[in-house]
C-alpha cells in the first residue's frame, strides 16, 4: 500500500490494510477505538487525513474529493450533534471514513512511543496493556 500509488485500490482493501497493521480485526480491546464509521464509493484514488473529524474537516474533503477521510479521533460525542451531522455530509458525498485512535497511540511507531522516543526516553515499555 505504501509508495506513489497511482490506481485506485479498493476500500476494503485499505481498511484490511490497516486493521493487519494495527492489528485491530476482531481485537475487542480496539472496537470502540479505530475503525471505518462511513462506508463510501468503494473506490478510494484520494485519501485525507486530519486529527478530529469536524465539519471543516469534512468540508476540506468535499472541496478535496477525497474519497476516504482518515483521522486520529471520531467527531466528539460531547459536542451534540457533530458525530451525527459529519456523518451525514459524508454520506452524501460518498465519502469513506476511518478513525484510529488507541491504536495509533499505544503502537511502536505511534504517538506515545515516539514522544518517548523524541524525550531520550532509555526505556519504553507498556505497563498496562489492557488500558
Amino acid at each position: 500500500m505504501a509508495g506513489g500509488r497511482e490506481q485506485p485500490v479498493t476500500l476494503d482493501a485499505v481498511t484490511e490494510f490497516i486493521e493487519n497493521l494495527f492489528e485491530t480485526k476482531d481485537n475487542p480491546r480496539f472496537r470502540e477505538e479505530s475503525g471505518l464509521t462511513v462506508h463510501g464509493r468503494e473506490t478510494v484514488k484520494t485519501v485525507g487525513y486530519c486529527t478530529n473529524l469536524t465539519l471543516a474537516a469534512v468540508a476540506e474533503a468535499v472541496k478535496n474529493d477525497i474519497d476516504l477521510m482518515i483521522t486520529h479521533h471520531d467527531a466528539w460525542d460531547f459536542i451534540f450533534g457533530l458525530k451525527e451531522a459529519c456523518q451525514e455530509k459524508l454520506k452524501a458525498h460518498g465519502i469513506s471514513h476511518y478513525f484510529n485512535h488507541l491504536p495509533l497511540d499505544d503502537c511502536d511507531f505511534g504517538t506515545n512511543s515516539t514522544l518517548m522516543a523524541e524525550l531520550g526516553a532509555d526505556i519504553i515499555a507498556r505497563t498496562n496493556e489492557s488500558d
